[in-house]
Formats: C-alpha cells, structure tokens, sequence
C-alpha cells in the first residue's frame, strides 16, 4: 500500500482535491495492479492523505514510474507544499461485523 501525506496551503487544498480526484478518474485502468486509491482532507485544510492499494510493490513501482504518473506529478504543481510517500503493509484491519476476540492468522514483520 502507497501512502502519501501532503502538506497544502488551505486556500490551494479545494483544488488540490479537485486535480487528484480529476486524476484518479483520468488514470483509472491504467495501471494493471492498482486496486484502489484515497484521499482524505483534515478539516483545516492543511493536509491531505492518500492512499493506493496495489497488488504487489512491484506494480506500485511500475506505476510511480511510468510516463503517466511523470504527467499526474506535473498536474500536481503549485498545489503542493510538501509530500511524503511511503510503502506500508496492512497490520491489521477493524471491521464492525468482527468478532471482538479476533486475531489476525499471521503479522507482517
């Protein structure tokens, strides 16, 4: 999973919302792997998280660095302060309908 947080300046976040969801209907399909994406403001509008779900490393490589995400990038100017994005494996998940004494069958590390 790809996870970035960007820092944003609140008077450029609502277009910065707007060119990554622009972008994310743009590229949908586009690169074989990519099961999912997110992105969630904070309410003050300094930050933005998003998140990718893919099906290996190797297919979120190969998408970070393709002509098409070099493209996105560039969309992306001005509207950035600061990024930092970083593979992470899922830990664990909380699901409503989960029994309370559940445990994961295996961890990650």
């Amino acid at each position: 999973m790809l996870i970035n947080v960007f820092k944003l300046d609140p008077d450029k976040a609502a277009a910065f919302v707007a060119t990554q969801v622009s972008e994310y209907k743009r590229l949908q399909g586009a690169f074989p792997g990519s099961l999912s994406a997110n992105l969630h403001l904070s309410l003050n509008h300094t930050q933005a998280v998003h998140y990718a779900h893919f099906s290996s490393v190797d297919t979120c490589m190969a998408m970070r660095q393709s002509n098409a995400f070099a493209e996105h990038l560039n969309r992306l100017k001005g509207l950035v302060l600061e990024a930092d994005p970083q593979l992470y494996t899922v830990a664990y998940t909380q699901h409503n309908d989960q029994k309370k004494n559940f445990t994961p069958s295996s961890t990650p590390f």
